[in-house]
């Protein structure tokens, strides 16, 4: 099975190293490693199964996009290594960083809350792994497990949360006076 996320072809792992999502088994180590995100903080052990049971590893190359700005995505994704960039096409300035994000960093939740449309573009600065979680299937999940849904709602937030101060700080910076400079 081929599934196409952003510029990214994905096929099911075979030993390569290639950029690469496969289904996760519920014993798989990865879910110590989310269960250490922050997604450990706001879900228990079942709810990050329930995660895991509809999640698949992804790992993209330094140059390749996760998703590009404008286009549909169907996940929503924790970063459990490396970096990538968020970056938008600014019609007077071209391509714009706005932030980077790293390890426990959520990423594309715009997926879980409505359109899946992004509204900026994920540049892979680091080789970077992914849990890719399927949104349509957590948001089925959310509206029959009220308490999942809860609890993934608060993370959502939080990582909203994150992202305005984030935007916020940015915003100081760019509008902060210019430093008189030394003659």
């Amino acid at each position: 099975m081929h599934v196409a996320v952003g510029a990214i072809e994905i096929l099911p792992v075979k030993g390569s190293t290639e950029e690469t999502m496969t289904h996760l088994p519920s014993a798989h180590p990865i879910i110590e490693q989310l269960a250490s995100t922050v997604v450990g903080k706001y879900l228990s052990d079942d709810q990050i199964h329930k995660i895991v049971d509809a999640s698949q590893i992804l790992e993209i190359q330094p140059g390749q996009f996760l998703f590009r700005e404008g286009q549909s995505n169907p996940y929503v994704y924790v970063m459990l290594d490396g970096q990538i960039d968020l970056v938008m096409q600014v019609r007077t300035r071209g391509s714009q960083r706005i932030l980077s994000l790293g390890p426990g960093d959520l990423v594309a939740w715009s997926a879980i809350l409505g359109s899946g449309t992004m509204t900026c573009s994920a540049l892979c600065i680091r080789h970077a792994r992914f849990i890719a979680i399927d949104a349509r299937l957590v948001s089925d999940r959310m509206q029959s497990d009220h308490e999942f849904g809860y609890q993934f709602m608060r993370l959502l937030s939080m990582a909203l949360a994150q992202r305005l101060t984030a935007t916020r700080l940015q915003l100081l910076h760019l509008f902060a006076p210019a430093s008189p400079q030394s003659t």
